[in-house]
């Protein structure tokens, strides 16, 4: 299963990984492009919009839920009942099922990289005049692009809402769950 493709083209468009962007850090991680294709192919793109690409595996092992995943593990094995919720939880990462500040991309038949995921909160413009210093590495192609950028505009246009308190939440808990219950 992997999602970049080769760019034979040459062009840099909306899902195009790049090398060589002036991220300011040591090393630089591989940027893929979330600019609107119509814009660049048009020439009416000023700037390229650039989310950075990281390593799924380390990211999604520093967070808290994996963490908390993991705790009861001995020697690195996890109980079958634990094993499955843990497999639930890394199969939304790898089928981009939430709306999350991270899209998960294989790039196993394209590039020689890690797993990696789009950062939606680590992003660069990068004036369009300097495209010529940038490296075409690979693309997303469609349906994927299209995906991501689904989730890129979802996930920079929610609108936080206070939650409900303990007690209401556990009613409303309650009233879905019934007739079940917690023993």
């Amino acid at each position: 299963m992997s999602w970049l493709v080769k760019e034979e083209n040459n062009i840099i468009t909306q899902g195009t990984v790049l090398d060589n962007i002036p991220w300011e850090l040591d090393p630089a991680p591989l940027g893929i492009v979330l600019s609107n294709p119509c814009d660049l192919e048009w020439g009416k793109a000023s700037y390229l919009l650039v989310a950075s690409l990281v390593p799924a595996k380390e990211t999604i092992q520093m967070s808290k839920e994996f963490k908390q995943k993991v705790e009861s593990a001995k020697d690195y094995v996890i109980s079958k009942t634990k094993w499955k919720s843990f497999e639930v939880y890394l199969k939304q990462f790898i089928n981009n099922q939430n709306i999350a500040r991270y899209y998960f991309i294989d790039p196993t038949n394209a590039i020689e990289a890690p797993l990696l995921f789009v950062d939606f909160q680590h992003l660069l413009t990068i004036p369009i005049f300097k495209k010529d210093n940038l490296e075409i590495v690979a693309k997303l192609p469609s349906p994927h692009t299209e995906k991501m950028i689904s989730h890129f505009s979802s996930y920079i246009s929610r609108i936080g809402v206070d939650r409900e308190n303990k007690e209401d939440a556990e009613a409303l808990i309650n009233q879905l769950a019934a007739p079940y219950h917690s023993s």
